[in-house]
């Protein structure tokens, strides 16, 4: 069960605080991140979770497409607009998971970001 966003402000900065972070640290060379930021990307575009909230369907070969077009651009551009567009489209589906500690920044739900920061 996935619900709808009702947050704090805060809330919502901290979330595109932590991909903003991600970004940062994929243009700093860590590759981990870079993929984690192209895969979820990719799942964006490669979805029509526009259309259709409830079943949203992946196509494969968009996916696949998505993948590499992903990659050269955090390359060449860095990776702070597919940090941005992600935090669009997931700001745009607003859903979250099940006491709506995590937001949902893939269309599918598998990738979360948590609403807080950690202190360290």
């Amino acid at each position: 069960m996935a619900w709808s966003w009702s947050h704090t402000n805060e809330a919502y900065a901290a979330v595109e605080e932590q991909l903003n972070d991600k970004a940062n640290a994929a243009n700093n060379g860590d590759t981990e991140v870079a993929e984690w930021l192209e895969i979820v990307w990719s799942e964006w575009i490669a979805s029509d979770w526009r259309e259709d909230r409830v079943t949203t369907d992946l196509d494969l070969q968009k996916y696949e497409r998505s993948l590499a077009r992903a990659k050269r651009q955090g390359n060449e551009l860095g990776y702070e607009k597919l940090a941005a567009d992600i935090w669009n489209w997931s700001s745009e589906l607003s859903t979250c998971t099940n006491g709506g500690w995590d937001a949902w920044v893939c269309p599918f739900g598998c990738h979360l970001i948590p609403f807080t920061v950690e202190v360290e």
